[in-house]
């Protein structure tokens, strides 16, 4: 299978590595120090199990390369029009974007630029990062990415793509109702990302006081009667060992993905609900 990786920081980075390890032909699009490191020295990838160097290839930009097979969109939130704008020389009739970014509206965004036929959602459970030019870390456990169609339908490109994940070693599951999914990552993060960020504190702390527990998992309302999506209380359990990225980001000031993922959130003026 021809994939680009478009963003390929710490989740791009590692799945791409993955995929082109298991014999997939990969094209990185990066920039700057990173993608000087990937064209010279190539992508390590650092796990707790050890540390392996993949040969790549990475590119500046979208146009020097041939239409794919599958494009991992990876780029963070904020960064989501300007990237869909450069799929155009990727793109060809049965090319698939797979976006595995957070947030809830990514697909809307990338599939106005390039058709919602084009576009599959996903969600990544793993803590990974970009530890240095060229190199990506992965602290934990392998996790997995939760994919499909946003009409529920396993369908055959569907089937392609699990399939060569599979083949990759990456653990993945296919979902029949990815929309739920996306909302309830997005309530994890939106939620406990910016309180750990503000905090500075980890999940695990926060949860253990009654009153911080509280403050994360309070109902207060949600979008409106023809919008809703049912979720559980797994948008919760999720919370109690993950790490998300806005307490790191925010401990390295970096700019927050989750700012855009809250002040792109279309309900609330409708809901009325009060957000930072």
């Amino acid at each position: 299978m021809r994939l680009a990786v478009l963003g390929s920081g710490g989740i791009g980075g590692y799945y791409g590595a993955l995929l082109a390890k298991g014999g997939h032909d990969v094209a990185f699009i990066a920039r700057g120090a990173h993608l000087e490191a990937l064209q010279q020295r190539d992508l390590t990838v650092r796990t707790p199990e050890g540390e392996s160097t993949i040969p790549v290839t990475a590119v500046a930009d979208t146009k020097s390369l041939a239409p794919v097979d599958l494009v991992l969109f990876c780029v963070k939130s904020y960064d989501t029009e300007p990237a869909a704008e450069a799929l155009a020389p990727l793109m060809a009739r049965d090319t698939a974007v797979v976006t595995l970014q957070n947030g809830v509206d990514n697909v809307e965004a990338i599939g106005s630029v390039v058709g919602s036929g084009a576009v599959l959602a996903g969600a990544v459970y793993v803590a990974l990062q970009l530890a240095g030019p060229g190199v990506v870390l992965r602290t934990g456990n392998e996790g997995r990415i939760v994919f499909g169609e946003l009409s529920g339908a396993v369908t055959e490109r569907v089937q392609r793509i699990a399939s060569a994940f599979t083949q990759s070693g990456i653990p993945h599951q296919v979902s029949t109702d990815i929309n739920r999914v996306l909302w309830e990552k997005f309530l994890f993060i939106a939620g406990v990302g910016g309180v750990t960020a503000l905090a500075r504190s980890g999940i695990g702390p926060l949860l253990a006081s009654a009153e911080s527990r509280l403050l994360l998992t309070r109902p207060h309302t949600g979008p409106p009667d023809d919008r809703r999506v049912p979720v559980g209380s797994s948008a919760i359990r999720i919370g109690e060992a993950a790490h998300p990225s806005a307490l790191g980001n925010a401990g390295l000031r970096k700019r927050q993905a989750l700012a855009r993922k809250r002040k792109s959130n279309p309900w609330t003026p409708r809901c009325g609900v009060p957000t930072p």
